[in-house]
């Protein structure tokens, strides 16, 4: 098992530290975004105020840690606990925080030291919290495991539990001690059993219990736990490669070469994020920091982890409330996630930074969009493209917005601009051809389209499909049968569930009178897709008329009718087969 991927040696104690710090802000809260009044930036300044007011104040410097360790920035954290404990050198909780932030900078021996004084502060104390002081056990367990002193840090963890037996998270983290201490792969998976009892969305207990199964060649209950971890988590790579490996094992090579390639594949990304996370670790200017953090939220929202995206952005923002790019990304990641007022917010939060950040434009008009707010949309992507003209995906959302109005010859501009700026993009081509079919400029319009399926991969079936039905209909418009023909054919073999490509290949076979048989047989399928669809009906029964199989036809006309009620042209044709069918008796 590729075990070097999951939390060792000194991570472990960084892995915990961060996923306690989710539980933290989960427990404190009914969602994960933080509120608009609690904002890091805000606290902080709010903290620091009153701090200034009076500077003997406890709790404020104490909230003020709490914060830093939030966002990492753990030299700031440890400066409050110290001016914390200068005040009252027994104060609660202040050892711990000192022993979480020593932790962070991988100070161990000093993180240990402060937490062994936290618990002889609470030794001594008739007031203490056992479900606090078991994290404080949790918390030195993982700074002993981060020191491989791995029989050190399971009795830590067991002592936790026997505080506090209930903590997902310390069962979880136990069982991780017991798996690196050798063969009790039995006791792990009770641990990580009852971690998922616990608290049933923990991804990283679903990848542990999977590596505690297959270690006892359990390879079917591996394969359940590798993939609830990645449906919780699409991101844990860890899960992927292991998922491959089990398949391997079980005899499913084909089943293995696809969670490898897709391991591969998000190794990639993970790499990148984790090279990121390197170096905000590395780094000890706060500014830079700042950046760093919004450059790894900038990365989960291109992997479409828009949560967690938002974590890193509001960690930034509490370094740098100044950073434009970061209220920008959150707002960008709200959006995503339909938090359109916040999305909003925090756009025009970035713009009032810095009135001429075009990402911050582009992603207004992007919100506005999702709202169906057209005319918002168009001036926010207007004002974008003034400012930065050469962004290719804005023109294209501005030649999307015209077609939507119908303005084609202004659609036709802004698709021209952006294919001038990226002339490989198939779906521009593709626009650019239904901006000029819409304008009746159709030897234009074939071109546009023909340059789309010549940039697209095979792969994208459902793509070209759709590509060559224009084109089709272009060519038909255009009075040229034979490639219409052609091309609505190659349409239905990109994707056979394509109906309105059966049903148009059934109405041109029924213009040139051909095949009757074979137009038949394709607006059937049409209709088997798409039965709602009145106009197939409509043109099943033309077909069935022009046959002379008049009862037929009234069959299919009577199916459009009970669609459309109201339709005149309907009720006529069923009048004049209604004419046939009397004739013939």
């Amino acid at each position: 098992m590729y075990e070097k991927l999951s939390c060792s040696g000194r991570k472990l104690f960084f892995c915990w530290f961060v996923l306690y710090l989710s539980w933290l802000q989960v427990g404190l809260r009914s969602q994960l975004e933080l509120d608009l009044e609690l904002s890091f930036p805000d606290r902080i300044q709010l903290h620091q105020t009153q701090i200034g007011n009076d500077p003997s104040l406890i709790s404020p410097r104490l909230a003020l840690a709490k914060i830093y360790l939030q966002i990492e920035a753990f030299d700031l954290a440890i400066d409050q606990y110290q001016k914390v404990r200068s005040i009252d050198p027994y104060y609660p909780n202040v050892d711990y925080g000192l022993g979480l932030a020593y932790s962070g900078q991988s100070k161990f021996d000093l993180a240990i030291e402060s937490l062994h004084r936290e618990l002889n502060t609470r030794q001594s104390s008739t007031k203490s919290d056992t479900k606090s002081k078991a994290h404080i056990y949790a918390a030195l367990g993982s700074a002993y495991a981060s020191l491989y002193q791995y029989e050190k840090a399971k009795t830590a963890y067991e002592q936790a539990l026997n505080l506090f037996p209930d903590d997902a998270m310390i069962h979880h983290q136990l069982g991780n001690i017991i798996s690196k201490q050798g063969n009790r792969p039995q006791l792990v998976i009770e641990h990580q059993q009852r971690a998922i009892l616990l608290e049933p969305r923990l991804a990283s207990a679903y990848l542990q219990l999977g590596l505690a199964y297959a270690k006892t060649q359990n390879w079917p209950s591996a394969i359940i736990a590798y993939k609830q971890a990645i449906e919780l988590d699409s991101g844990l790579v860890e899960a992927e490669y292991n998922l491959a490996q089990a398949y391997f094992r079980q005899g499913a090579p084909n089943k293995a070469e696809i969670h490898l390639r897709s391991f591969q594949n998000k190794k990639k990304k993970s790499d990148q994020i984790a090279r990121l996370k390197g170096a905000f670790q590395r780094s000890t200017n706060q500014k830079q920091k700042a950046q760093i953090s919004a450059n790894i939220g900038r990365a989960y929202l291109k992997n479409n982890q828009y949560k967690t995206a938002i974590q890193y952005y509001q960690k930034s923002i509490g370094l740098d409330p100044r950073l434009p790019i970061a209220y920008s990304g959150i707002g960008l990641a709200y959006a995503m996630l339909n938090r359109y007022e916040l999305a909003i917010f925090n756009q025009k939060k970035a713009l009032n930074l810095q009135p001429d950040l075009t990402e911050a434009l582009s992603s207004l008009g992007l919100i506005y969009l999702k709202q169906n707010k057209i005319d918002l949309a168009l001036s926010a992507y207007q004002q974008s493209v003034k400012l930065k003209p050469r962004v290719a995906d804005v023109q294209r959302q501005i030649g999307l917005i015209y077609i939507s109005q119908q303005s084609y010859a202004q659609a036709e501009v802004a698709f021209k601009k952006a294919l001038d700026i990226d002339p490989s993009s198939a779906d521009n081509y593709h626009n650019l051809g239904l901006s000029l079919a819409y304008q009746d400029k159709m030897k234009s319009a074939i071109d546009a389209y023909l340059q789309s399926i010549k940039l697209r991969s095979s792969l994208e079936n459902r793509s070209l499909a759709e590509t060559y039905f224009l084109l089709a209909e272009a060519y038909n418009h255009s009075s040229n049968k034979i490639a219409a023909e052609k091309a609505y054919i190659q349409a239905i073999e990109m994707d056979d569930s394509l109906a309105k490509g059966l049903h148009a290949l059934a109405r041109l076979y029924g213009q040139k009178k051909e095949q009757p048989k074979k137009a038949i047989y394709l607006v059937k399928q049409a209709i088997k897709i798409e039965p709602e669809k009145a106009e197939y009906h409509n043109t099943l029964a033309l077909l069935y008329y022009q046959l002379e199989n008049y009862n037929l036809a009234q069959e299919a006309l009577q199916a459009a009718l009970a669609i459309e009620p109201e339709n005149q042209s309907y009720q006529i044709g069923i009048e004049k087969i209604t004419e046939k069918l009397a004739e013939s008796q």
